[in-house]
């Protein structure tokens, strides 16, 4: 393509490739916008970089398809593990790397429970969440609270997926099963920072206990299951206050 060539004579090298409302290339790229349907043969006249795919409103079947177009595979997403060995603990071998992921998550969320409970930020923050038009009465900035939160959660969303990255293939729907099972412990443990750790010890293990034991199907539901049935037996959940 000229496109190719031009970058090609100018010496500019391509590092990323972003594709925006990439449903186009397959609810309207035969017709609509034909130049779509080339796009899988432009990232490899342009030596396959690294690739996104932006679309807000494409259907499973859709982005299954938008992957098959542009050449994405899960066969080559995958990365290694940043601390490679094991280490042996009561006669069990421990994965190195997840035993320091683990500890980073502890770390991690014992600053956040910290920030939160023991910042004035935090505190802004927990009164934004429960009455913004008091909070914004009695003097807080508000909209910068609400940066100021979004920021750290999009920065501790970063540092989860780049944790998570050695050990799962890189798809855009890599989050999902963490994502359910988080919000299944949030609901149980409210906003008590002492029974979300409970309910993550404990429905963390049953749920390691099931996919050992049972069937890793299963255990992928595990925590779903278990939050469902303590909310119906008690709606507050673990929380006591």
């Amino acid at each position: 393509p000229r496109l190719v060539a031009d970058l090609t004579a100018r010496g500019v090298p391509v590092a990323r490739l972003a594709v925006d409302e990439a449903h186009c290339i397959v609810e309207w790229g035969h017709d609509f916008r034909p130049s779509y349907r080339t796009l899988r043969r432009l990232r490899v006249a342009l030596g396959a970089p690294p690739c996104v795919a932006l679309t807000g409103s494409a259907t499973p079947a859709v982005r299954q398809e938008i992957r098959n177009s542009l050449g994405f595979g899960r066969d080559v997403q995958f990365t290694p593990n940043l601390i490679v060995g094991t280490v042996r603990i009561l006669d069990t071998d421990y994965s190195i790397y997840r035993l320091v992921a683990l500890a980073a998550a502890i770390i991690i969320g014992v600053a956040f429970a910290a920030l939160l409970e023991g910042t004035r930020l935090g505190l802004a923050a927990r009164a934004v969440i429960m009455n913004e038009t008091l909070a914004r009465g009695l003097g807080i900035d508000t909209a910068r609270v609400r940066l100021a939160t979004f920021m750290i959660g999009c920065g501790l969303a970063a540092i989860a997926g780049v944790m998570l990255t050695p050990l799962t293939s890189v798809d855009p729907n890599m989050g999902v099963a963490w994502l359910i099972g988080a919000f299944m412990l949030v609901m149980v443990a409210g906003s008590s920072f002492r029974a979300l750790a409970v309910a993550c010890l404990l429905f963390g293990g049953a749920q390691v206990l099931v996919s050992t034991f049972v069937s890793p199907i299963l255990g992928s539901i595990t925590i779903a299951v278990l939050a469902a049935l303590v909310l119906r037996i008690s709606p507050r959940g673990f929380a006591n206050g």
